[in-house]
């Protein structure tokens, strides 16, 4: 494929990050929409990822060992399953002593909400909901919510990005899950108009 500029290099880490591994046409489409000139094909994002992942490999802590093996694996699989050899892109990740546990993190976050969203898928919506339910310190952010909205957010991380909340509550499919948000902020607005201190009449 086409060489890598470092920018390009930089595009597809972000990329990745927003919306995991393994999904290589949406990267592509979301790289493309954020460059004029985008060269590269599938197999090449694929590759890219692979490189990063090898180079996440590098500076690891020994437990995450098995989930960055699992996800090399399933990769190279795919590469092969596409009748083109894997090539792994050599390249300069920056900052990736700093910020490389994190990414894993990340990666390993996004490949867990996309075990959820394919049980949902699946039909097993209540072993989605308990599984879940499982994650240590999960606090509801407010009264009204639960899985639904759990399911939509996920669901809105997995078609806009991670990070890109904004444009997933904008999202009219997941509107009807947000709705309580929209009436729980007029309640609250109502409230605080009623409870006002009302201005000294002026003289």
């Amino acid at each position: 494929g086409e060489p890598w500029k470092r920018t390009e290099v930089e595009l597809l880490r972000r990329t990745v990050l927003s919306f995991g591994l393994g999904r290589e046409a949406k990267c592509l489409r979301a790289m493309r929409q954020a460059t004029k000139v985008c060269r590269h094909l599938e197999g090449d994002v694929r590759d890219a990822a692979l490189g990063f992942l090898h180079a996440l490999e590098r500076i690891a802590d020994p437990k995450e060992e098995d989930f960055l093996q699992r996800q090399v694996a399933g990769l190279v699989r795919q590469s092969r399953e596409d009748g083109c050899p894997a090539v792994p892109l050599e390249a300069e990740w920056e900052k990736l002593e700093v910020h490389g546990p994190g990414w894993i993190k990340r990666l390993r976050l996004l490949d867990n909400l996309r075990g959820v969203l394919a049980m949902v898928a699946e039909g097993a919506r209540a072993q989605a909901a308990a599984t879940v339910g499982s994650i240590p310190d999960l606090v509801s952010p407010a009264p009204w919510w639960g899985f639904d909205q759990d399911l939509a957010l996920m669901r809105g991380v997995y078609k806009h990005g991670y990070g890109n909340y904004e444009a997933a509550r904008a999202d009219p499919e997941f509107a009807e899950a947000f709705a309580p948000a929209k009436e729980d902020k007029e309640v609250r607005r109502v409230s605080h108009h009623k409870t006002a201190r009302p201005h000294p009449p002026s003289c």
